[in-house]
């Protein structure tokens, strides 16, 4: 958590910490309408301290807690001073954004603070759901954009790409915590003198090539989208070279970590932003 701060400084420690944990969000917000930037670098911002907790937190009760914290705030309403949560307290009260929204993220987060695996890929799908879905509605609403009565259809596979990729990309940082976010039957099973988890490095492969797949698929709602309707699921202009970067030969997804160049990742966001190019 952040230290306490004063009232004039929020917005800029806000900023500040949404560049250093949650950069590719830090992009996307830049590149948003100027009157909905703000509001969404608080939500990235948000979504970055509660996604770490099941990537820094060993201890699955002092993870709940962390979690249960921003519960309580953000039901509260009450300003202490923290910099993210009042933000967050004001865009929620200044656009009316509905409190079980958040919830539901937590509530995601909280699922993968435990070291059981995932039954199947259709609890994963309703995990990563459960947190994207509610990410894109919040920006939707911070957005302005036109309520309907069902979303269109490749926003949802937009979104359960990116959190595939998410996850993915974090597989190192959760088994280090002693968990496996993937299904049980991709769980870790160690072969041979040289340790490799060869079912883990597989499972991982499978779900970057279903994400992939599910990109191919949503590359045409995307392109035709307005551009605030990609806002939503801006995201996904990078999942698909962190999905490549992990299946490339030689990397290791279950210990190195993916990185992908700041410059490419701003110019692949402002290509998507602006052009609907994935």
């Amino acid at each position: 958590m952040l230290p306490m701060t004063s009232t004039s400084s929020s917005r800029d420690a806000v900023w500040q910490f949404a560049r250093t944990h949650a950069y590719d969000a830090y992009v996307a917000a830049l590149l948003a309408p100027s009157t909905a930037r703000d509001d969404l670098m608080t939500l990235a911002a948000v979504f970055a301290d509660i996604g770490r907790v099941p990537l820094e937190v060993a201890d699955t009760p002092l993870g709940e807690i962390r979690l249960q914290w921003w519960r309580d705030q953000l039901k509260s309403g009450v300003l202490t001073g923290h910099p993210i949560a009042d933000q967050m307290i004001s865009v929620c009260q200044r656009r009316a954004l509905p409190l079980p929204l958040l919830d539901e993220a937590i509530d995601g987060y909280a699922e993968r603070l435990y070291a059981a695996p995932f039954d199947s890929a259709a609890e994963l799908d309703a995990n990563i759901l459960k947190i994207e879905n509610a990410s894109s509605r919040l920006k939707q609403l911070i957005l302005q954009l036109p309520d309907t009565p069902a979303p269109e259809p490749w926003l949802n596979d937009a979104a359960l790409a990116i959190g595939l990729s998410y996850t993915l990309v974090h597989v190192p940082q959760m088994m280090a915590m002693g968990r496996w976010p993937l299904p049980a039957q991709d769980i870790t099973v160690k072969t041979g003198d040289s340790g490799e988890n060869s079912a883990a490095k597989a499972g991982v492969a499978a779900q970057a090539r279903r994400a992939l797949a599910l990109i191919g698929e949503v590359r045409r709602g995307f392109a035709q989208a307005s551009p605030a309707t990609r806002h939503q699921v801006l995201g996904l202009a990078l999942a698909e070279p962190y999905l490549r970067a992990l299946t490339q030969a030689g990397h290791d997804p279950l210990r190195d970590v993916v990185g992908i160049a700041p410059v490419k990742r701003m110019w692949r966001l402002w290509r998507a932003s602006r052009l609907g190019w994935l």
